[in-house]
């Protein structure tokens, strides 16, 4: 479904951007959809009951459980950093204070953060016990750093179709298709590969190479690019990428002990989410220094295009007068494909964490399973026989 949603995702939203219901649809498109999930969330989910020296937790019991500063401190960190990432060099200069206050304020949250942790030990949000685990710990990184070059990719790709090649939102979200619909399929052949042979490792070395190389490939990009180029350049990295997309749940999965699963499992599914929102702030602060910078060497343009109007550049033709445009196509394409380089540290650092962790066979782990479920039951036909 998420597959899904995403190659349905760019179409829909090209298409609203041109048409008179505006790019502002999509937001409220997401109301009444989030509203039926929430529904059936509410009255169709039945998640496993709780249990303490078991007995079943109450309603109450459970909302105790739940580490509410811990979850605060957390999100405002974020916040914080995020804030001074984004304001940084832009709105202010590093060197003002309410940047520098924010860069504080994340460190001071995280510091106390840590300390609930450690305090709290089974009822916090991060288990540390479970992060004692060397493959957790690499599966967080691992799975924080593939999110990146997606996020960074599908992001910034639509902007090189509109603004640098000149094509309208509907037809640069159905260019964005190879990529979407690449990223959909590739992670079932990995799951299908994983539950045949029992191994992801020639699975993280096979995909860490395609996403290294295919996000060295889209980097290359400019203006005099073929379609084959890339098309072609975002299958690359997203059989790479996809593939490599859900190894991190498998690997936690194998990894640890039962009662630690969940938790690990719910982390990684938080570091892929924290993933796209640290990358497209690095982006965004790449990009805007970028191509500041390279507008302020077009000779007569004379600042008509800075700040805040780098952020909504699209169609460059009612923005600027004609003489300017195809400079300011280069300078935006030179700024894209800078920014895209992130891409490719990001793959390599998921590429170095994916190489060492640790290597497990899911037939193993499956086989180990059933015989211990074998042996319980033996044990127990011979106590009912004694009885």
């Amino acid at each position: 479904m998420y597959g899904v949603s995403s190659a349905a995702g760019p179409l829909l939203g090209g298409l609203f951007t041109d048409s008179k219901l505006t790019s502002r649809f999509c937001f409220w498109l997401n109301l009444p959809i989030g509203f039926v999930a929430f529904l059936l969330i509410a009255f169709f989910l039945e998640p496993p009951e709780l249990s303490e020296l078991g007995k079943s937790l109450t309603m109450k019991q459970k909302i105790i459980r739940i580490d509410f500063l811990g979850t605060f401190l957390l999100i405002t960190a974020f916040t914080c950093f995020f804030l001074a990432a984004q304001w940084g060099g832009t709105t202010y200069a590093w060197s003002n204070s309410k940047v520098w206050g924010c860069i504080l304020g994340f460190f001071l949250q995280i510091a106390a953060f840590s300390h609930l942790q450690v305090r709290f030990q089974d009822r916090s949000t991060i288990t540390i016990r479970a992060l004692r685990n060397f493959t957790a710990l690499l599966c967080l990184l691992y799975q924080l750093f593939i999110s990146m070059v997606i996020a960074i990719q599908i992001y910034y790709l639509p902007f090189y179709f509109q603004s640098v090649l000149g094509h309208s939102a509907a037809s640069s979200g159905a260019l964005t298709l190879p990529y979407v619909m690449t990223l959909l399929f590739s992670p079932m052949a990995s799951g299908a590969y994983i539950a045949a042979y029992g191994h992801y490792i020639p699975i993280i070395y096979i995909g860490a190479c395609l996403a290294v190389v295919g996000s060295g490939l889209l980097s290359s990009l400019t203006i005099t690019s073929s379609q084959a180029q890339y098309v072609g350049y975002q299958v690359i990295v997203t059989l790479g990428a996809g593939i490599l997309q859900q190894i991190a749940f498998t690997a936690v999965l194998l990894a640890l002990p039962p009662a630690d699963v969940a938790t690990v499992s719910a982390l990684v599914s938080f570091c892929n989410s924290l993933g796209p929102v640290a990358a497209l702030t690095v982006g965004n602060i790449l990009f805007t220094n970028l191509f500041g910078s390279k507008l302020a060497e077009i000779p007569g343009l004379n600042g008509k295009i800075t700040g805040s109007k780098i952020k909504g550049l699209v169609d460059l033709g009612t923005l600027v007068p004609a003489q300017y445009v195809e400079s300011i196509k280069q300078a935006f394409s030179f700024a894209l494909s800078r920014t895209l380089v992130f891409a490719i540290l990001a793959a390599g650092l998921a590429a170095c964490c994916g190489f060492v962790i640790q290597l497990l066979s899911w037939k193993k782990k499956r086989i180990s399973s059933s015989a211990l479920g074998e042996m319980t039951g033996e044990r127990l036909q011979q106590s009912d026989a004694k009885v």
